[in-house]
């Protein structure tokens, strides 16, 4: 394995073979992350965070694309460092409540970082001057969309969707909820998913109790993009996996 160099930030050049993945999911997913040939790099829990979400990897670590990564406390500086992977540490910590859950929680697709730019964590605004930063009410951006590829994004929220039609993407809206989070009434479809290669997408779970799941299916396949399911139970939200050793 090489470490990851993203021309466009958000995506593997080719098949992941590290990614990022909260360790409290380690018994349902370790198994059907190595049939796909993922290595994990078990994140832990963070106690700052709402322990609903603590274990949740969009909260604790962001690719801001080539060998830039952002983390949210000095633990997961030393586990990607003791892999060799250049990280930065975020420069304005966690808190449990919304928003001081989501400075790292923004949402990159080609040249474009969207997030409720208030919230973003400095040191990311910083890192990320190459990009230009698109304001949205949702502050959890990554969480609420579902990348299928640099031009195309699942999503629930309408302002992001808008957001990102107004550039040129194109946005499936679907309905809120029918995603799985313990503690909540419903999780996020971006925190069910994460690309596993540019023409692969992995789901946490079973589409099928979700209304809109014709829908997802046909909209990921006109964009020319395989799904992938890693548990036979209904889909639900990990806070999904960050990429970061590419095959």
């Amino acid at each position: 394995m090489s470490a990851c160099f993203v021309e466009k930030p958000h995506l593997p050049q080719g098949g992941v073979g590290l990614a990022a993945v909260g360790g409290r999911y380690r018994g349902l997913l370790e198994a059907p992350l190595h049939r796909l040939g993922i290595e994990a790099l078990w994140l832990p829990d963070d106690g700052r965070l709402d322990s609903r979400l603590a274990g949740h990897a969009d909260l604790l670590l962001a690719h801001l694309g080539g060998n830039n990564f952002v983390a949210a406390g000095e633990t997961i500086v030393k586990l990607l460092t003791n892999r060799g992977i250049p990280v930065i540490l975020s420069e304005n910590g966690l808190a449990a409540e919304y928003p001081g859950d989501v400075p790292l929680n923004f949402c990159i697709l080609g040249k474009y970082l969207f997030h409720r730019l208030s919230y973003t964590d400095s040191a990311v605004l910083k890192a990320a001057a190459g990009l230009e930063t698109v304001d949205v009410r949702q502050g959890y951006t990554r969480c609420s969309a579902c990348i299928v590829s640099e031009r195309a994004m699942i999503t629930a929220d309408a302002g992001i969707a808008q957001a990102a039609a107004l550039r040129g993407i194109e946005a499936l809206i679907i309905k809120e909820g029918f995603i799985g989070l313990p503690g909540f009434d419903g999780g996020f479809i971006g925190g069910a998913s994460f690309k596993t290669a540019p023409d692969k997408l992995a789901f946490t779970g079973s589409l099928d109790a979700h209304p809109d799941s014709g829908r997802i299916l046909d909209f990921i396949k006109a964009h020319g993009v395989e799904p992938q399911f890693l548990a036979e139970e209904a889909i639900f939200d990990i806070g999904s996996a960050i990429p970061i050793l590419t095959l």
